[in-house]
């Protein structure tokens, strides 16, 4: 085998620094994917929490919905006070001293 020139030389050990960079690069890459996969923040884990995150907002989205619309009919209990015989008549079946209640039963 005869010896290698300076420049051969040169292209041989750039060469080898080349392969130890890809190998550090794929070492690093490797140890990113283990990481993601496995511990307390993995990419599963992370999922799960987006995915109960956006489910706890759209509960939350629903109760302020359900809180406007209790505003709304206890609003409508202070401005309308007819509101509230209303309800009593319809859901309790209540009824003023001397009114008379007509029952019908189905034919």
């Amino acid at each position: 085998m005869e010896p290698l020139g300076l420049e051969e030389e040169e292209q041989e050990e750039q060469a080898i620094r080349r392969r130890k960079r890809y190998r550090l690069l794929a070492f690093i890459l490797l140890l990113l994917a283990v990481l993601s996969l496995w511990g307390n923040r993995n990419l599963v884990h992370l999922y799960q929490l987006h995915k109960t995150k956006t489910e706890l907002q759209a509960e939350i989205h629903r109760l302020r919905e359900a809180v406007e619309a209790l505003n709304e009919e206890a609003r409508a209990f202070k401005t309308q006070p007819g509101r509230v015989e209303e309800i009593a008549r319809e859901d309790l079946g209540l009824v003023k001293p001397g009114e008379v209640v007509y029952q019908l039963s189905p034919a």
